[in-house]
């Protein structure tokens, strides 16, 4: 069947070869500054900084330690990488909990070129245009400080009563030394100021990470905390064992088919898998275990055995329902958890075991796709934090290894809605959807990483199919009561933003369902009733061959195994491409939409009236104005929303529930990406074309702040038959990242439409981006997208959609796409070892007319044909 929709291949396309060089960009040199008595301002600098060296000192002396100078300098303003290094400092890196403070590492042999440059400021010394030398670093200091203990706790230790005779087991960030050497002689200073008290129990050197696992006393802990060489020191992640039944299903026969040995492998990394379950073995390459501590690669919880399941199935209970059971990717098996299914043992850096069973099953397997269903549910994303050491690392290898890593957005559960929420029972349904808006419902580490796809869930029904439920139970519903209906968002899944607002989770499937059970008043998300069908590691002993529960554990492997049906399509397909074909062809169920427009329309009057209420109770003047802008306006738009939360007299409650309403209109695709990323991905629509729905493709690589154009054929038919008519494009690249940095990805990248320009017009535009003329100037030339390329810009995945309504004809039949790239920190990172001249991306744009009439695909191919053709002729004359 569709193959009969889709019977056509996507299209290859490439770049147009131009001349132009690097686009615009503004002078971001130091910011003029000046202050009002600067040799004041001079002594103040000194000052602090032969304090902050003394007492760095004094304290080294005393713990009979190398002294090493890390210190914060808060600026008005932030300073580049290469400027701070003209003032004999390294960066390394922003502190998390304040804004322009930045890290850095001196030494006294540095600090000499500090001190000079300071006393041409402090003297007065004049450049050759009479300007004061050095005024704009020197003005732009606001102070220099030692970092504090509070400024290197981590999420979850802020939160410990730290007692000096208790035993902690703890991961410790040391700040990045250049080399594995002096990374190692970091570590011998460390285990001095542990002594008897203490020891290193495992530690990890990778790129611009340096992480130990450390047993030591409180006592320790409280010295680890004032070390200088000491970024960030948290609590170790633990996962939670879930419950899931057992189904008994009556299958008359069982003939699984065996795996193709040319299929694409996938890696479940979990709580391992029973090798010689009827379902598994036809599937299984290799098994193996991760952890000294256990004994084999055996699934001893059954999570793992679950994820294999729906991994190599995809979705299984269409193989339950049709009796076909066959494997579409070769299964690859990592036990990293034991058989409550929790990391360990507690004296190994956890993520030492993953990095390495992806490195040996992509080594040895030419295994590119990992699954981890796998989180903190202990360390949910809050911002204004350091992106995890965990995403970081996995990070770095999907971007080295070319590697698609599909991650788990984290489940809200029972003791997080009662702790984290103050919901139990029917009081969850009662809250539903506005719970999912707040901070308490952040994804759980490691789900903010970047370059790695981000899962989230949406519900399946109350099922009545082959004895998952009795339809007459169903149909009373007297003791079940649904948190949300069938697909809504989940009642358990986490939501974004990501670090830095970046879009996750970046895709949604299929995770089970939640309902409040009223006899006896517990919530039941892990039964037959509400549960996603897999596998079940039990099976010898009790015989059942499946087992149910929900989450975000079970939508993940589901996305694993749509990523490997595309590899299996085109093995040499890059990540990008993967990512970018998934999000390109996801969509949202009516429900999603519908329900956030819903919840939106109805928060509307919650807020007032809680306003009005305010209102009346408050006698400051400032916050009285505020309200009743809005309450003359009758609904809460992004502007007046953005204002009233700047508000010092807005209590906490309140702002609260204004952050988890969102504003009219704008917000709108915001929440929805929040909640449920680009949508639900449509394998079908992912890998090929039809007439009436056309994909495009192109992998490419770009220097940073350089443009590339395609030149996107516009078919007759698209442009003069009537209906709804959409253009969507979506971006994937993969850049370089540093943990310790706010700008956590190296450079990001966004794209423009452009239409009714000729080329000489659009690569002027492109080339001139921050000057005059540009494309922002442009009125209906340029192409609108929804969502907003602003929302999405900050992400290394990215979907948006141009919808054309009216007949487009006086716009011409050919647009140009122009992908855009700019640097953040690598080429101006002396630390940033990588050398490369051009970054990966891949792009791929789909023309689609909703009328199945339309005939668009061979006058496109016919289009792009000619443009392949002519290209190498182009590139021998520039």
């Amino acid at each position: 069947m569709a193959a009969e929709k889709y019977p056509y291949e996507n299209l290859k396309i490439v770049d147009i070869s131009h001349d132009k060089g690097g686009r615009y960009k503004p002078d971001r040199g130091f910011p003029s500054i000046n202050v009002k008595n600067k040799k004041k301002h001079a002594d103040k600098i000194k000052k602090e900084l032969g304090s902050l060296t003394e007492e760095i000192n004094q304290k080294a002396s005393e713990q009979g330690i190398d002294p090493k100078l890390i210190f914060k300098i808060k600026f008005k303003q932030n300073v580049s990488e290469k400027d701070l290094a003209r003032f004999g400092c390294d960066f390394l890196g922003d502190l998390a909990s304040e804004n322009n403070a930045q890290v850095v590492f001196s030494d006294q042999e540095r600090l000499k070129t500090f001190y000079q440059k300071w006393e041409k400021f402090h003297s007065d010394d004049l450049t050759s245009k009479g300007n004061p030398k050095h005024n704009n670093f020197f003005a732009n200091i606001l102070s220099l400080s030692r970092l504090n203990a509070e400024d290197r706790k981590g999420f979850k230790l802020k939160d410990v009563d730290i007692e000096d005779d208790t035993t902690y087991f703890l991961d410790v960030d040391l700040w990045f030394s250049d080399t594995r050497a002096e990374c190692l002689k970091d570590q011998e200073n460390i285990k001095k100021i542990l002594g008897d008290e203490g020891k290193i129990t495992d530690f990890y050197i990778g790129d611009s990470i340096h992480l130990l696992r450390v047993k030591a006393t409180g006592a320790r802990l409280k010295e680890l905390l004032e070390e200088e060489r000491v970024c960030q020191i948290d609590i170790p992640p633990k996962l939670m064992s879930e419950f899931h039944q057992k189904l008994d299903l009556d299958l008359d026969k069982l003939n699984p088919v065996e795996v193709e040995a040319d299929s694409p492998a996938v890696c479940v990394i979990d709580s391992g898998i029973v090798p010689e379950h009827p379902l598994i073995r036809n599937a299984l390459v290799d098994s193996k275990v991760f952890r000294e501590d256990l004994d084999d690669d055996i699934d001893e919880h059954g999570h793992g055995t679950m994820v294999a399941g729906i991994a190599v199935y995809g979705d299984l209970e269409e193989s339950i329902e049709n009796g076909l059971f066959k494997p579409s990717v070769r299964l690859l098996s990592a036990r990293v958890t034991d058989s409550n299914s929790n990391l360990g043992p507690d004296d190994k850096l956890y993520i030492k075991q993953i990095e390495e069973a992806i490195k040996y099953y992509h080594e040895n397997f030419n295994c590119r796709i990992f699954n981890l269903s796998l989180g903190d549910p202990n360390h949910y994303f809050l911002g204004q934090q350091y992106q995890s050491r965990w995403a970081h690392i996995l990070d770095n290898l999907a971007r080295k290894r070319n590697l698609i890593i599909v991650i788990s957005t984290g489940n809200i559960n029972e003791k997080h809605f009662n702790q984290d929420f103050g919901l139990e029972g029917e009081q969850i349904k009662k809250n539903f959807p506005f719970y999912l808006y707040t901070e308490e419902a952040g994804l759980l580490n490691p789900a903010t990483a970047v370059n790695c796809i981000s899962v989230g869930s949406i519900n399946t029904e109350l099922r009545t199919s082959r004895g998952f439920m009795d339809h007459s139970q169903k149909e009373k519903g007297i003791d079940r009561l649904r948190i949300s209906k069938e697909n809504e968002p989940s009642a358990f899944t986490r939501t974004g933003p990501g670090f830095n607002d970046t879009v996750k989770p970046d895709l949604v499937a299929y995770g089970g369902n939640m309902y409040y059970h009223a006899r006896t008043n517990k919530l039941i998300s892990n039964d037959y009733q509400s549960g996603i069908p897999s596998l079940n590691n039990n099976f010898f002993d009790d015989g059942k061959l499946f087992s149910c529960a929900s989450g975000t554990s079970f939508s993940t492997p589901y996305i694993s195994n749509l990523a490997a049906k595309i590899l299996n399509y085109n093995k040499d397909f890059k990540n990008n491409t993967v990512r970018a074909l998934l999000a390109n062809s996801a969509d949202y169920p009516l429900e999603v939409t519908e329900g956030i427009e819903n919840y939106m329309q109805e928060m509307q009057s919650v807020i007032l009236a809680r306003l009005s209420q305010l209102k009346e109770n408050t006698d400051d003047e400032e916050l009285i104005e505020l309200i009743t802008s809005i309450l003359d306006k009758r609904f809460l738009n992004t502007q007046n929303k953005n204002k009233i939360l700047k508000s010092k007299k807005l209590d906490d409650k309140t702002k609260r529930l204004i952050k988890a309403v969102p504003g009219v209109e704008a917000e709108y695709d915001d929440f929805l990406l929040r909640v449920s990323g680009y949508g639900f991905p449509d394998i079908d629509r992912a890998l090929k074309s039809s007439e009436n729905k056309v994909t495009l493709w192109a992998e490419n690589s770009i220097k940073m702040d350089r443009f590339d154009v395609y030149k996107i054929p516009i078919p007759e038919d698209f442009i003069s038959k009537t209906g709804l008519r959409k253009i969507t494009v979506s971006l994937a690249f993969s850049p370089p990242v540093r943990h310790t940095r706010k700008d956590y990805a190296g450079y990001i990248m966004d794209f423009e439409l452009v239409r009714g320009i000729d080329l000489e017009e659009t690569l002027e535009r492109a080339a001139n981006d921050d000057k005059s003329e540009n494309i922002t100037d442009l009125g209906g030339e340029r192409c609108s997208f929804c969502p907003k390329t602003g929302i999405i810009k900050n992400s290394t995945l990215q979907k948006a959609t141009f919808e054309i309504k009216r007949t487009p004809q006086e716009y011409g039949n050919c647009y140009y796409l122009i992908v855009v790239s700019q640097d953040k920190w690598i080429t101006n990172s002396a630390e940033f070892i990588e050398t490369t001249d051009e970054e990966n991306y891949s792009v791929v744009i789909t023309l689609e007319h909703k009328k199945e009439e339309v005939k668009m695909y061979n006058e496109i191919k016919e289009r792009i044909d000619q443009e392949v053709e002519v290209k190498p002729e182009l590139e021998a004359n520039v």
